[in-house]
């Protein structure tokens, strides 16, 4: 698998094995990124190699956002890097 960088795209598939767990707060911020069903951009890659996105959304019964930073992992399969599309040449 290639690396990512920052400003690639990928698609979420499925949860993260270590996020199975119930009561978790990533727990519903991840079944929401996955019904949202669009891709998230790399924000950040840090010191370890390891990419990062963030994502901001209305979980909270008050309408308050919350801003959120999650890790990818190469080692995990709930993800796939997005192919960008070709721009059609104009003739």
């Amino acid at each position: 698998m290639s690396k990512l960088k920052v400003s690639d795209e990928v698609r979420l598939l499925s949860i993260p094995e270590g996020e199975n767990n119930k009561g978790l707060p990533t727990l519903t911020v991840y079944k929401k990124l996955l019904a949202r069903k669009r891709p998230v951009r790399i924000d950040d890659i840090d010191e370890y190699g390891t990419p990062w996105f963030s994502c901001r959304m209305k979980l909270r019964k008050n309408g308050r956002r919350e801003h959120h930073m999650l890790a990818l992992y190469y080692d995990d399969n709930n993800w796939i890097k997005v192919k960008k599309r070709k721009k059609n040449a104009k003739v």
